[in-house]
């Protein structure tokens, strides 16, 4: 009997959700898969993902194994957020709470990677440099050309390469609207919680606070276990939040003093999302 072809399947995209949908399949007999990145480099940035309840139960169901081991890596707390007033001194207003028995996880980006790479393959290493440039089909496979001049084939994509999809342009076509520039920017870093604990308080180094700015800016303190960038001065920093409360000028002053400064980020966002469904006629 002739051997059977396999349905090959190709990662766009090597961040968390690239990484977690292809140790979804990985062990599948009948599916092959390659990844690739556009990046040259891995990119580990010192940020934190919050992993709800249906997260957690979602990677349960795609890898038992992964869905365990993160659920036992995240710092749980039965609460998402604790908002307080920006300006006002001690000041709180509300808390939410995930449904009863369930949890909400904090983990650090590189503490994700790393244990999404050890339940990732062995044998198919992540193509970094190669940048999707088109998808076309031919014989029944999609054609995948690179910028680089290289191709590829595959039976089917998995556009996990963020805001600014190419993949999420192909599925679109004439509806397409890329993302442009909110007129937002944000500022992110990473502060040891022994920091945190002596400026400002020890339960700020385990509950996750939304400070609600009065002049339209807001700060998201996020404890983890365990766009356009730039470097920017602390003075520089603080303009971006007039009003506000010593609490929130100490944690930004303390995350602009770690090595490398505060990195602000560009926000970009979609005005339509549009049709995401592809389009064939009866």
């Amino acid at each position: 009997m002739s051997e059977v072809s396999k349905f090959r399947i190709a990662v766009i995209g090597s961040g968390p959700i690239g990484k977690l949908m292809l140790s979804s399949v990985a062990a599948h007999p009948r599916i092959e898969y390659t990844q690739f990145e556009a990046e040259t480099l891995p990119l580990r940035p010192a940020y934190g993902y919050g992993i709800g309840p249906q997260t957690l139960a979602t990677t349960k169901r795609l890898n038992p194994a992964i869905g365990k081991e993160l659920h036992d890596q995240c710092l749980p707390d039965p609460v998402w957020m604790e908002f307080y007033h920006g300006g006002e001194e001690d000041n709180h207003l509300h808390t939410i709470e995930v449904p009863s028995g369930k949890v909400f996880g904090r983990i650090g980006r590189d503490e994700l990677m790393v244990l999404l790479d050890a339940h990732g393959p062995r044998d198919v290493p992540i193509q970094y440099g190669r940048k999707l440039k088109s998808a076309e089909k031919n014989n029944g496979e999609l054609k995948l050309i690179f910028d680089d001049g290289g191709e590829d084939h595959a039976n089917a994509l998995w556009a996990c390469d963020g805001m600014n999809s190419l993949c999420r342009k192909f599925v679109q076509g004439k509806d397409y609207i890329p993302a442009e520039y909110s007129g937002h920017v944000t500022f992110r870093g990473k502060v040891e919680s022994s920091k945190i604990e002596l400026a400002i308080g020890k339960r700020f180094t385990t509950e996750t606070s939304m400070f609600l700015g009065v002049k339209g800016w807001h700060v998201l303190t996020f404890p983890i276990d365990g766009g356009k960038d730039y470097v920017t001065t602390t003075e520089e920093l603080l303009t971006y939040f007039p009003g506000a409360n010593s609490k929130v000028q100490k944690f930004l002053t303390l995350v602009n003093e770690q090595p490398g400064g505060c990195i602000c980020l560009e926000l970009t966002y979609m005005r339509t999302l549009g049709t995401f469904s592809t389009k064939t006629s009866a």
